[in-house]
């Protein structure tokens, strides 16, 4: 059982079915599985609700109006639509980008004896952050976590620099604040650092409103004296 089963399937019960088989195999699922998971999801939520649309206007010489988030679904829907029904279809595209889809049933000599038409409109869906949890940080760098969502759940992260980057390297419950030999901090968009302060009279602190995450005093105090001679420099020079 793996992902690929779920790929497979445009029937929203047997997705489900597939899904919870898959969780019982004890496959760990990341953040990117989750992320396509949710996708996959919303594409059949799109052909499920294309198909009803249609039905609404059958039987009333109507052409059925709907849209879809790209092309890919708004086809495959029509395609799916027509086999349960075994009948035949086409599509055309239009001059804005919509697509126009017709079914006949097989047994009629002639195309023309339309049993459903649709107009899908493509309107892109925006773009989501995707939603982790604290502890499928641990092991991401902190610019590949800057599109996810991430719902803390009362934790820091601690993160070390590697290189270039700062990597999340454990999770830490924000009762357990302070923690020894560390130091908050605010990761700035430059790769540099600013060292925060935590007053435990406030109780915890949070990364959504206080800083990003704790470092290792050592680690931190050398980046900060790296940024303050950067800056010095740049005064320097002016």
């Amino acid at each position: 059982m793996s992902m690929q089963c779920l790929r497979e399937t445009l029937d929203a019960r047997e997705f489900e079915t597939r899904l919870v088989a898959l969780r019982n195999t004890r496959r760990h699922l990341d953040a990117t599985d989750l992320a396509e998971i949710d996708a996959m999801r919303s594409r059949i939520d799109e052909i499920d609700e294309i198909g009803r649309a249609i039905t609404r206007t059958l039987g009333d010489n109507d052409i059925a109006s709907c849209s879809a988030s790209n092309v890919e679904t708004a086809l495959l829907a029509v395609e799916r639509y027509a086999q349960e029904r075994k009948e035949q279809y086409d599509n055309t595209t239009k001059n804005d980008g919509s697509i126009d889809a017709w079914g006949w049933d097989p047994d009629c000599d002639s195309e023309d004896s339309m049993s459903w038409r649709v107009t899908i409109r493509i309107v892109p869906a925006s773009p989501k952050c995707m939603t982790t949890t604290a502890q499928q940080t641990v092991g991401k760098t902190w610019r590949e976590l800057e599109a996810h969502n991430i719902d803390w759940e009362g934790c820091v992260p601690v993160v070390v620099r590697e290189g270039n980057c700062f990597r999340v390297v454990e999770i830490v419950d924000c009762d357990l604040l302070p923690i020894d030999d560390h130091v908050p901090v605010f990761i700035n968009t430059d790769g540099s650092i600013d060292i925060g302060e935590f007053d435990e009279g406030e109780g915890f602190c949070t990364p959504e409103n206080d800083y990003d995450a704790w470092m290792p005093k050592d680690q931190a105090d050398n980046l900060a004296e790296l940024k303050a001679r950067a800056l010095s420099r740049q005064e320097d020079q002016t």
